[in-house]
C-alpha cells in the first residue's frame, strides 16, 4: 500500500505537466521541417465561342402589361433556334405621361449567326413597338472559364510534381511533400497592347437607364461592324502559392 501511494502522485503530476514544461519537451520534442515556399504561374487564352446578344423591345400603349410569349415570338423572328431569356422588364412613363414598357432579352449566338441582326430587328419594329440590338459582347461562358481553370491547375500540379522531384534529387535524405497549396487567378485585361478606351456613350432621350431588380446598366448601341467580329480571347493567369516541407528531425 505504501508503494502505491508514492507512484500515483508522480503519475498524476506527469499527466498534468504544462505543454511548455522542460520535462514534457524532453519526452516529445517537436518535429522540425525543412520548408520550401514557391510561387508558380501558368497562363492560357480563353476564347468565347459564342457572343452574348442583348435585345431591347420598347412597347407603347400596353396598359395591361407585356405578354411574355409575344416578346419571345418577336425575339425568335430576329434569331430562331436559340434560347432567348427575358432578363429585365420595366415600366417607363414618357414625357406625355403615357405608360410604356421596356423589355430586355438575352441569348448566345455563334459568330456565324451574328450578321444581319440589326436589320432583322428593324424589320420587327412597327408602330408601338421598337426593337433593336443593344449589345453584342464576346464573353466566355462559365463553362469555358471553368474548363480553362481546370486545365491550368493540371499544369500547375505537374509543375509542383517536378519541383518535388528536383528537391528529392538535390536533397536525397529528405522526403518532401505538399504542406499547403493556394490558387489565385487573374483573367482578362492582360493584352500586350490594350486598345484606347472608347468614347463615352451618351444615350438619346428615348434611351435611358434600364434597371432591373439585380443591376442597372446603360445599354450600348452596336456598330454594324461589330456584328461579324472575329470574337474575343481573354488571358487567364492562375498562380499557385505552394509550401513544400520535409521532416528533418530534431535539431541538435
Amino acid at each position: 500500500m505504501r508503494a502505491t501511494s508514492i507512484i500515483l502522485p508522480a503519475l498524476v503530476t506527469a499527466l498534468f505537466l504544462p505543454a511548455t514544461s522542460p520535462a514534457l519537451a524532453q519526452m516529445a520534442p517537436p518535429p522540425v521541417t525543412d520548408d520550401v515556399n514557391l510561387s508558380l504561374q501558368v497562363e492560357d487564352w480563353v476564347k468565347a465561342e459564342t457572343a452574348r446578344v442583348i435585345l431591347v423591345v420598347d412597347l407603347a400603349g400596353q396598359a395591361g402589361g407585356v405578354n411574355r410569349a409575344d416578346l419571345l415570338k418577336t425575339a425568335a423572328a430576329i434569331a430562331d433556334r436559340t434560347d432567348w431569356r427575358v432578363i429585365a422588364m420595366d415600366k417607363v412613363s414618357d414625357s406625355a405621361g403615357l405608360d410604356r414598357w421596356r423589355a430586355m432579352l438575352e441569348t448566345r449566338l455563334p459568330e456565324g449567326r451574328l450578321a444581319g441582326l440589326a436589320e432583322r430587328a428593324k424589320r420587327a419594329s412597327k408602330p408601338g413597338q421598337q426593337v433593336r440590338i443593344a449589345a453584342v459582347r464576346f464573353e466566355p461562358t462559365l463553362q469555358e472559364m471553368e474548363a480553362a481553370r481546370s486545365a491550368l491547375r493540371v499544369k500547375l500540379y505537374a509543375r509542383i510534381k517536378d519541383e518535388i522531384a528536383l528537391l528529392q534529387q538535390t536533397f536525397p535524405d529528405r522526403r518532401y511533400r505538399v504542406q499547403s497549396l493556394r490558387f489565385n487567378e487573374n483573367s482578362g485585361g492582360y493584352r500586350d497592347a490594350a486598345p484606347p478606351p472608347p468614347p463615352p456613350f451618351i444615350p438619346p432621350p428615348e434611351i435611358q437607364m434600364i434597371g432591373d431588380p439585380i443591376r442597372t446598366e446603360v445599354i450600348e448601341e452596336v456598330a454594324p461592324a461589330n456584328e461579324s467580329g472575329s470574337g474575343q480571347e481573354d488571358k487567364m493567369i492562375v498562380q499557385a502559392m505552394v509550401s513544400l516541407g520535409a521532416f528533418a528531425g530534431p535539431t541538435q
